[in-house]
């Protein structure tokens, strides 16, 4: 028989290394800014050693099939989900069952169940019409028809999933199932006009920086590197929607889709943690004056994107006026 890696051992859900290494204090795992080279950082004196985990294994022996090694194995996963690991911190869910290890706000949840009751509204027209406006959702989902017309695609559901008219509540169930699902991509949606909201800014200072040509490039290649961006996030989104905006398509093969909504909302949220460090400051910013802070935020911006989205074109495109 096989033997279990830690996490899928019955009751194992922590980096519960064993090691001495592990025990130093304030010893932690982070990846590098790309992402894809997990690091362990040890203290040394007032400094910190980064060590690459292959160069881990091989200094203090820890052997690839040892407890050790694998937990260093799942380390290597858990980093696309989460910032920093600590030894005996839990695993992230997403490794353990597939749920988020972060959570969402009550409107989240209100938002994705909005969504699915005005697409259950539309089944009893013969066809769903997709209906994606947020606040066009919020205007319909409280009339009463709507919510008569809800309570009757229960039952046609039913029917169309050849199910008894006694198991109704089976497709009730994997409607919550389904908007608790959809939170997570109603929280992201909620996050990334965090970003969104960065461009109008960047326009705005362009024109306390036209006579600044060094900052006023350094802002035109921030503005191109965000279009990118941006752009690629909306093509995620808009996917999803379109892949989960026909109830009766998710609920005949509900599984697959399950899987496919946590495959999106685990990119989107790896996506949202590059953005971590410059969401903050930029929200902060109002991007109305000249200051040593907003070109220092300009500078560690374009650092960021031009990792993460390195191009070759003509930057003059924020507004010096």
């Amino acid at each position: 028989m096989q033997e279990k890696t830690p996490e899928e051992s019955d009751g194992n859900t922590r980096f519960a290394f064993e090691h001495k290494v592990f025990s130093v204090d304030g010893c932690y795992f982070a990846a590098d800014r790309n992402g894809d080279k997990p690091k362990f950082l040890l203290p040394m004196g007032e400094e910190m050693a980064a060590i690459a985990l292959g160069s881990l294994r091989q200094e203090f022996g820890i052997a690839e099939d040892s407890s050790d090694g694998q937990l260093l194995e799942i380390v290597a996963k858990s980093l696309k989900h989460v910032r920093e690991i600590r030894p005996n911190d839990s695993i992230p869910q997403e490794l353990l069952d597939g749920s988020a290890s972060w959570s969402v706000e009550e409107r989240h949840r209100a938002a994705a169940h909005a969504r699915i009751k005005i697409q259950l509204a539309t089944l009893l027209t013969g066809r769903e019409d997709q209906v994606i406006d947020a606040d066009q959702i919020e205007q319909l989902v409280d009339d009463p028809e709507i919510k008569r017309k809800v309570q009757a695609a229960f039952g046609l559901v039913a029917e169309k999933l050849g199910l008894a008219p006694d198991q109704k509540q089976e497709v009730v169930n994997k409607i919550e199932q389904l908007g608790h699902e959809l939170s997570f991509i109603e929280g992201l949606r909620e996050r990334f006009t965090a970003i969104t909201d960065i461009p109008p800014k960047i326009d705005n200072l362009g024109r306390f920086y036209g006579n600044q040509t060094g900052t006023w490039e350094e802002l035109s290649r921030v503005k191109v590197l965000l279009r990118e961006a941006i752009s690629d996030i909306e093509i995620v989104f808009d996917i999803v929607d379109a892949q989960t905006c026909e109830v009766m398509t998710v609920l005949r093969s509900f599984d697959i889709h399950v899987d496919y909504i946590r495959e999106a909302r685990n990119d989107l949220h790896r996506r949202f943690m590059d953005w971590d460090e410059i969401i903050e400051p930029w929200q902060s910013e109002a991007g109305t004056e000249r200051s040593d802070a907003v070109e220092q935020l300009i500078r560690q911006s374009y650092r960021l994107l031009a990792q993460k989205f390195p191009q070759t074109q003509e930057w003059a495109l924020v507004n010096r006026s």
